[in-house]
C-alpha cells in the first residue's frame, strides 16, 4: 500500500546512508560536521526522520498523531491476546547476596554463645528452603519464563579503578553454619571481610515526598527551579510529625536529612546550611556540596530548643558568607527525612554476604531441575560507605555512598594517557585459568595463584564453579562497567575492552562450546562512545569485543526511557495517558534519545527538544546499530574504513530490562528507591508514589513491541535469527526470598521496605492473576 503524505514542511520518512549529525553538536573542530564521511549514501538499512514531503510505502496502516510541532505516523501494532506476564520469557534472580540464600539445603548458623538459627528457611508449613519455594512460585506465576539470569555478587571497594579491590564478603566473622560452612574460592570466615555498616534509622525513620516540601520561591513541580540570588531560602513545611513548632530536649535528638542535587553549577562551589528557627544545628553551620551532580544526603542534628521551621539555604561562591560568585542554579530536593531517637534503630550491614560456593552450585542445579536455562551473571556491588574520605573521580568531596559499578573510572586528568592501562591491569589482576582447580566433591573451586582481590579472580572462579554445578547455558564476564570500558590509554585504544574480550575467550574454553559467553553492556554503553574532551570524537569502542569469535551475542541491560510524562500540560499529552501502550511502544524507537535530546536541564523542564538526525547519536537505536557497518568519527570527520563490526552477525539479548512500580516509572525505568544508596531517586517528574499499573504497561509494551508479528524485529540475512531474541527477555526482577515472606519479614530482610515502589515482580496483581 502507498500512502501519499503532503504535510509541508513538517515531517517525512526518508532512507539515507550513514550521514548526518546530532542537532546542536558542532562536531568538534570541524564546525559543520554534518553530512561528511562515513557510510554508503545508497545504504537502504538506515531509517531516519527529517522534515519535508515524501511518499511512504508500507504494508500496514499508519495512524497520524500530532506530536509536539510535528506529525508522527506510527504503525498500529496488533495487540497480543496473552496476559502481560505470559510475554516474559526470562527472569533475573536476586538478591545476589546472603551466605546460603540459594541453597536447597537448610543451613543453621550458631554463634559463639551457642545461639542457633536456620538462615534460609522462613516459610511456615514446608521443609523446603526459601529459594526452592521462590523458584516454585516463579514457575507457577510466570509459566512462560524459560531462562533465569542467576545473579551472584562480589564487592568493589573504590571508584578509582587502580584502587578498586574485588572480593567476596561474609556476614558473620565468628560462629559457623551447618551442615556446611561458608566458603567462596579461597575465602572463608577467618580471612574474608564483612560488608560495611549503615545506620538503620534510614529504614526506621520517615521520608517525606516532594508534596511535603514548600520551596521559596515557588518552583515548577513544587520542588525545582532557578535561584538568581546568592542565598535563597527553602522553607520546608508539612511535617506530620510536628505542627508549627517542635521542641528538641537535651535527651532527644532530631536528625534532618535532605536528599539534594545541584544540577547546573557550572563548576562553581555550592554551600548549604540549615537553620531551625530559634534553635541551631549541632553540626557546623555550613556544608560543602562541591559541584554536586548526583543525589547526596545533607544531614543536620538539631540542638536543644524550640524550632519554628526548618530552612535549607544555598549559596554559590568561595564560602557561605561571601556568596560573591552568583549564577542561576537549579536545585532539586528529592525527599526529607526526620528521625528522633528510635529504639528500633541499630547499626546493621549494608549488604548480605556473597553466597557460598555450595549455595551457588545448589541454586544452579535447582533451576535446571525445574527446567530453566541459566545465564550466570557475576555482579559487582560497590561497598563504599558514608564518610569514606576517598577522592571521587567526578569531583565530589568524597565518593558517593554505595554507588553504581558503572562509575568506576580514573581521575579526570588521567584518561587518554599511558597511565590508564596500568590502572586497568591492577583492577583486573594477573591470575590465570591454571590457578583454579574444580572440586566437585565439596562443590567449590580452589585457588592456588598469587594472592589478589581482583575482577579476573571473580570471573574465572565462577566459570569453573559453573562447571562444578554441571554447566550453565550462558555466562557473562561483566555487566554495566561503562566507566571502565570508556577508559583509553590512547585516542582509540580501550584497555578494559581488551581485558573483557580476553575473559570471554578464557571462559569459553573453561565452559565449553555449548555455553554462550558475552559481556552485558549498559544501554548507554552499547552505542558509540561520544568522547567528552572537546574533540567531538565518536568511537564504537566495543566492536572488537562483539566480534571476538568466542562472544556469542550482544548483551544489553536495557532501561531506555519509554515516556516523557509530566503532570499538567506538556507536549506528550496528545497521547492522552502515560498508560497508553501505543505511546510507550512509540518511545522504544522514538522520543527522547532517538528523535530528540535535551541539551540542558532547563531545556528539559521547558521541553525544548533538539532533534537527532544521525543514528550514531541515538542512544536508543539498537536497530540501526545492528543493521549497519560502523564508522568512527575522528577530528570531526567520519572515517572511511569501517570497524570490525559485521552487520547482523550476532543477535541482541536484553539481559536486563524492567521498570519500578512507581509513579511515572517509564520516564526513567532504571531508577529505584533505596535510602542507603547515593543512586536512590524517583524517576523525573515522579511523585514517588507506588504505581503497579505503569509497571504492568511497561512490560506489555516492551515485550509486545519485539514480537515478530509486529514487524519491529528484523531477521538477519547472515544467521537467519531475529535481531532481538524474544526467548531471552530478562525481566528485572524476581527474588530468591519468597513472597510474601519477603518483603514482610523486615526483621530478617531490612530491604523489604523498598518493595512497594521497587522493581520486584513477585506479588504484583498482574503477575498473580490467571485470566484477563
Amino acid at each position: 500500500m502507498s500512502i501519499n503524505v503532503n504535510i509541508n514542511p513538517r515531517f517525512r520518512f526518508e532512507r539515507e546512508g550513514n550521514r548526518g549529525r546530532l542537532g546542536g553538536n558542532t562536531g568538534g573542530s570541524s564546525g559543520s560536521g554534518g553530512n561528511t564521511g562515513g557510510g554508503n549514501p545508497n545504504d537502504d538499512n538506515t531509517i531516519v526522520r527529517t522534515f519535508g514531503n515524501q511518499d511512504i510505502d508500507g504494508t500496514k496502516d499508519f495512524q497520524k498523531v500530532v506530536y509536539g510541532e510535528n506529525f508522527v505516523f506510527r504503525g498500529l501494532t496488533s495487540l497480543s491476546t496473552k496476559l502481560t506476564k505470559d510475554l516474559i520469557t526470562g527472569m533475573c534472580m536476586l538478591p545476589s547476596t546472603g551466605e546460603h540464600v540459594y541453597s536447597t539445603t537448610p543451613t543453621t548458623y550458631t554463634d559463639l554463645s551457642d545461639f542457633s538459627k536456620v538462615q534460609n528457611r522462613n516459610v511456615e508449613g514446608t521443609d523446603n528452603t526459601d529459594f526452592v519455594v521462590a523458584v516454585e512460585n516463579l514457575k507457577r506465576d510466570v509459566p512462560a519464563t524459560k531462562w533465569v539470569n542467576f545473579i551472584v555478587s562480589w564487592f568493589g571497594s573504590d571508584l578509582r579503578v587502580g584502587f578498586c579491590k574485588t572480593e567476596p564478603k561474609v556476614e558473620h566473622k565468628e560462629g559457623a553454619t551447618t551442615p556446611y560452612d561458608w566458603k567462596v574460592c579461597n575465602y572463608n570466615r577467618s580471612n574474608a571481610k564483612i560488608p560495611s555498616f549503615f545506620d538503620s534509622s534510614f529504614y526506621n525513620g520517615s521520608y517525606y515526598s516532594d508534596s511535603n516540601v514548600t520551596v521559596t520561591p515557588d518552583y515548577a513541580e513544587g520542588v525545582r527551579g532557578e535561584m538568581t540570588s546568592a542565598r535563597v531560602q527553602h522553607v520546608s513545611t508539612g511535617f506530620n510529625k510536628f505542627a508549627t513548632n517542635f521542641t528538641v530536649t537535651p535527651d532527644t535528638d532530631y536528625i534532618v536529612k535532605y536528599r539534594v542535587k545541584a544540577l547546573n553549577t557550572d563548576n562553581q562551589n555550592v554551600w548549604a546550611r540549615v537553620e531551625g528557627g530559634t534553635g541551631n544545628v549541632e553540626l557546623d553551620s555550613q556544608f560543602y556540596l562541591a559541584r554536586l551532580d548526583r543525589w547526596t544526603e545533607v544531614e543536620f542534628k538539631f540542638n536543644s530548643g524550640i524550632h519554628t521551621q526548618i530552612d535549607l539555604q544555598f549559596s554559590i561562591g568561595d564560602n557561605w558568607f561571601s556568596g560573591t560568585i552568583v549564577s542561576d542554579i537549579l536545585v532539586d530536593i528529592d525527599s526529607i527525612y526526620i528521625s528522633e531517637d528510635n529504639e528500633e534503630a541499630f547499626e546493621g550491614l549494608a549488604y548480605g554476604a556473597t553466597p557460598s560456593d555450595r549455595s551457588v552450585v545448589e541454586g544452579i542445579q535447582e533451576l535446571k531441575r525445574q527446567g530453566y536455562k541459566v545465564l550466570f551473571y557475576p555482579f559487582l556491588l560497590m561497598d563504599i560507605p558514608e564518610g569514606n574520605n576517598k577522592p571521587d573521580p567526578s569531583g565530589l568531596f568524597e565518593q558517593p555512598v554505595h554507588p553504581w559499578r558503572g562509575r568506576i573510572t580514573v581521575m579526570p586528568n588521567e584518561d587518554n594517557t599511558s597511565f590508564v592501562r596500568g590502572e586497568v591491569e591492577k583492577f583486573f589482576g594477573s591470575c590465570q585459568p591454571s590457578d583454579f582447580t574444580q572440586d566437585p566433591t565439596n562443590l567449590t573451586v580452589n585457588y592456588s595463584g598469587t594472592p589478589e582481590d581482583s575482577f579476573r579472580k571473580m570471573i574465572l572462579h565462577y566459570a569453573n564453579l559453573c562447571v562444578v554445578a554441571g554447566g550453565v547455558d550462558a555466562f557473562a564476564v561483566g555487566t554495566e562497567m561503562r566507566g571502565l570500558t570508556w577508559l583509553r590509554d590512547s585516542r582509540t585504544s580501550f584497555p578494559a575492552v581488551e581485558e573483557f574480550s580476553q575473559l570471554i575467550s578464557e571462559c569459553k574454553t573453561i565452559l565449553g562450546s555449548e555455553c554462550e559467553v558475552t559481556y552485558c553492556a549498559d544501554w548507554t554503553e552499547v552505542c558509540p562512545y561520544q568522547v567528552q574532551d572537546g574533540t567531538g570524537d565518536v568511537i564504537h569502542h566495543l566492536d572488537e569485543l562483539w566480534m571476538n569469535p568466542d562472544c556469542d551475542f550482544v548483551g544489553i541491560d536495557n532501561y531506555i526511557p519509554l515516556s516523557d510524562w509530566r503532570d499538567g500540560s506538556h507536549l506528550d499529552e496528545v497521547w492522552e495517558s502515560i498508560y497508553n501502550t501505543d505511546y510507550l511502544k512509540y518511545n522504544i524507537e522514538g522520543g527522547e534519545l532517538y528523535d530528540y535530546f535535551y541539551a540542558s536541564d532547563s531545556d528539559r523542564n521547558n521541553q525544548i527538544r533538539t532533534p537527532i538526525t544521525d543514528w550514531n547519536y541515538k542512544v536508543k537505536d539498537n536497530k540501526n546499530w545492528w543493521l549497519n557497518e560502523h564508522f568512527n568519527r575522528i577530528n570531526g570527520s567520519w572515517e572511511t574504513t569501517s570497524t570490525p563490526w559485521i552487520p547482523m552477525s550476532k543477535r541482541i539479548v536484553y539481559t536486563e530490562f524492567g521498570c519500578s512500580a512507581i509513579d511515572k516509572g517509564t520516564n526513567e525505568p532504571n531508577k529505584f528507591l533505596d535510602p542507603k544508596s547515593s543512586e536512590s531517586t524517583a524517576p523525573r517528574f515522579s511523585t514517588g508514589e507506588r504505581d503497579d499499573l505503569i509497571q504492568e504497561k511497561y512490560y506489555e509494551a516492551f515485550c509486545e513491541y519485539w514480537l515478530p508479528v509486529n514487524g519491529n524485529n528484523p531477521v538477519s540475512t547472515l544467521t537467519g535469527k531475529r535481531m532481538v531474541d524474544t526467548d531471552m527477555l530478562f525481566a528485572w526482577t524476581w527474588d530468591g526470598r519468597p513472597y510474601p515472606e519477603f518483603p514482610n519479614l523486615q526483621s530478617v530482610w531490612s530491604d523489604g521496605v523498598n518493595y512497594p515502589a521497587g522493581h520486584w515482580l513477585m506479588g504484583r496483581e498482574f503477575i498473580t492473576k490467571t485470566e484477563d
